[in-house]
Formats: structure tokens, C-alpha cells, sequence
């Protein structure tokens, strides 16, 4: 059974992990989603909503009010977009978590944060980034949570990582492009649409201060630099906006 694009965007989107997506029906909604359904929202009395396990699993689910399971139907089991990966420099906290935000709200496959010359130590907040994804999922209506990983430096251990990382996806090859300041040639619109068509993408974005001389040297050995405008945009933004770019071109708007 297929859900209506109206009832999907008209009705409540709730995300959990895939443990609690299996007892919903035994053991009810996780108390964070009825705290905000009955605290937040003000839901008086019977819930309708749709529930999905972050795997692009979606079932319609019924809440009487005393907030019991009375309905639980599958929908549909939802395909995935095109691979798409944002590996960043670690930055400040506030900056990361709009990046995790921002990325799960235009649909990321996977986050990927690593040490680079540049970047600020490791911030140490897994669990409330695993929340912001949640929230960020149910705001976007986003089926698919991106998976959020941590990486090496950005050196011979990392590109040992690029390798697994190819290994994983043995059926596509994976596009690697990466931010560049002084990227002269190929610039605009131009340099994306090239990559229009292909299967898997990776965006790369270094932390304030950029790459470093040896980190582009590395780079350019398997990834092609862009550049994303003649002014000097905030790692925040640059992040964004190269993976705008790469969903847009691929048309998964």
C-alpha cells in the first residue's frame, strides 16, 4: 500500500530507532514523541500519524487517548536517493550542528567528520547529535537517517578510508569533489552539471582556515575541486551549498 504525497505531508512524522520501531505496537511510542505530541503540540485526544525507522520503512499508526497503540498498518517500504556523503574538518559546536542539521534536512546518506590540519578537536557530543539527526528527520520529513561517522586524519590513514569506503559500494564508483579557494578554471554552475547522471557523491569541506598544502595535494589525487563562488563562504555555508548543489543536479529535489 502506497501513501497519497497529501497524507504524507499532512500528516505527523515521527522518527525512531529500529529497536523501537519493532515495539511500538507491544510497548507504545517512546515517551520523547508523547511528550511532544501531548506536551508540546497539545494533542487532547486520539493520535494519527505516520512512523517510519529511519530506513525508509513507513507505517500509519493510531493513538487512543490514553496513548495506547489501537491501529498499526504498513505503508510502504520507501526506495533510497542516490548515495550522497558531506565529509567536514571538525569545527566549533555551534557551526557542527547546523551542519548536521542543515544535511539531514536536504536528505545526506551519510556525515563524516575527521581531523585535518586546520580543524578544532573532536567536540565529544554524540548523543545529542544523534537527536538533532532525529529532530532534523521528522522536521524534513526525511525517511532515510543519515548514518553519522567519524574519521581518521587526513592523511595516508585517510585515504586508506576512501578505499573501504569504495569497497562498500562495489556496484558504483563514488565522485569525490572537494571545496576549493583558488579553484579558477571550471567554476559555476558548469563544474556540477559534468557529474549529473552518476550514481554516488562525496562533497568535501575543510574546516575555517581551509585545507591545508599537503591536504590539497592529497585531494586532488582522487577528488575534483570546485569552487562555489568568488567569495569566501563560511565552512557552515560552503558545506551546504556543495551539497545543495550535488541533490539539485542530481535531481533529487
Amino acid at each position: 500500500m502506497k501513501i497519497s504525497k497529501n497524507d504524507f505531508h499532512s500528516l505527523p512524522f515521527v522518527q525512531v530507532s529500529e529497536i523501537e520501531f519493532l515495539s511500538v505496537k507491544s510497548k507504545g511510542l517512546p515517551q520523547r514523541h508523547l511528550h511532544h505530541f501531548r506536551k508540546v503540540l497539545r494533542y487532547k485526544n486520539e493520535i494519527h500519524f505516520l512512523l517510519n525507522d529511519g530506513n525508509g520503512r513507513l507505517w500509519e499508526v493510531e493513538l487512543d487517548a490514553n496513548d495506547n497503540v489501537v491501529e498499526i498498518k504498513e505503508i510502504e517500504q520507501l526506495k533510497k536517493p542516490k548515495f550522497t556523503e558531506l565529509i567536514c574538518g571538525y569545527v566549533k559546536p555551534k557551526a557542527l550542528e547546523l551542519i548536521i542539521q542543515k544535511a539531514t534536512e536536504l536528505g545526506v546518506s551519510k556525515l563524516r567528520f575527521i581531523s585535518t590540519d586546520h580543524s578544532v578537536a573532536h567536540p565529544g557530543k554524540t548523543e545529542r547529535w544523534s537527536l538533532i539527526i532525529e529532530a532534523a528527520c521528522m522536521q524534513a520529513k526525511n525517511p532515510f537517517k543519515p548514518e553519522l561517522v567519524f574519521g581518521a586524519e587526513l592523511g595516508k590513514k585517510r585515504e586508506n578510508e576512501f578505499t573501504r569506503l569504495k569497497d562498500m559500494h562495489p556496484q558504483a564508483s563514488v565522485t569525490y569533489l572537494f571545496g576549493s579557494l583558488s579553484q579558477q578554471e571550471n567554476t559555476g554552475i558548469d563544474q556540477f552539471t559534468q557529474i549529473a547522471g552518476h550514481e554516488q557523491y562525496c562533497f568535501i569541506c575543510g574546516p575555517e582556515g581551509g585545507f591545508s598544502e599537503q591536504e590539497i595535494q592529497f585531494l586532488n589525487g582522487f577528488a575534483t575541486p570546485v569552487s562555489l563562488g568568488d567569495t569566501t563562504l563560511r565552512v557552515e555555508t560552503a558545506a551546504l551549498c556543495g551539497l545543495f548543489m550535488i541533490k539539485l543536479l542530481t535531481q533529487q529535489f
